[in-house]
């Protein structure tokens, strides 16, 4: 995902670059790390004791391989190499552990893209989405189970979107329907939105305060315009700190 030089500064320094630190090669270490750890998986299921003690040796074992093997890391400053010896490891380890039931990797590394109409013309959108994982598939009980995105996040992760997003109690619907092709402005402080008669607040303000990120919604778009039935959800990985996901709909939306 993008935004990776944030990333390597919080996965080294917790926030604090150091002078000759190299945060966008960090980054790519990163995620090459986890692409060839995944890779693996790919179309298998992480089920069952995962991750295995076995599972945490060999990720060490492709951590440390890459780490000596690249001379740009080799050349960062001693406190920041520490740290990438020490803490990092244990960061993509938590990461491992955080591993819902249920998970199997459909994808690594995809770049997908897909048109958008606006105004009478087609953009084409581009992405490249981290990982896809199938979720909650259980032949037992017949559950098919949804899509996650995963983009591992560099840095800062935003918290995902109001958990009551698709209640009735989200101004945003209201909006939305009063909203009138006359409406020449659909953000805040323009005619639409002030003086009397005005629909009250503006639509994309109230989207952008309920969802927090657009990149999230553009990989599930991207997704679901190649498999248009599937149930798609989206999550950032906190890899710079505790490896948790931060959905985009908290709070069980997928079961609402």
């Amino acid at each position: 995902g993008p935004d990776r030089d944030d990333f390597a500064v919080d996965f080294v320094n917790e926030g604090t670059e150091g002078e000759g630190d190299d945060p966008a090669g960090i980054g790519e270490f990163v995620h090459a790390v986890l692409q060839d750890f995944f890779a693996a998986w790919q179309n298998a299921s992480l089920e069952g004791d995962f991750p295995t003690p076995q599972d945490e040796a060999r990720l060490a074992d492709i951590y440390f391989a890459r780490l000596k093997a690249d001379p740009a890391l080799a050349a960062l400053p001693y406190a920041s190499y520490l740290m990438l010896e020490t803490t990092g490891l244990a960061r993509l380890q938590s990461m491992l552990r955080q591993t819902p039931p249920h998970t199997r990797i459909l994808a690594l590394e995809t770049a997908l893209a897909a048109p958008l109409e606006a105004n009478g013309r087609v953009i084409t959108l581009h992405g490249k989405i981290d990982r896809v994982d199938a979720r909650g598939e259980d032949e037992g009980s017949g559950s098919q189970g949804h899509i996650m995105i995963l983009d591992y996040k560099s840095g800062r992760v935003r918290e995902g979107g109001k958990a009551d997003f698709w209640t009735p109690r989200n101004p945003l619907w209201r909006a939305m329907e009063e909203w009138t092709p006359d409406t020449t402005d659909l953000t805040p402080g323009g005619p639409a939105t002030s003086g009397p008669g005005a629909p009250g607040p503006a639509p994309l303000a109230l989207l952008a305060d309920g969802l927090k990120t657009l990149q999230l919604p553009v990989y599930m778009y991207l997704y679901q315009h190649h498999a248009p039935d599937a149930a798609v959800h989206a999550a950032f990985v906190d890899l710079a700190r505790s490896g948790a996901e931060k959905p985009l709909f908290p709070g069980g939306l997928l079961k609402d």
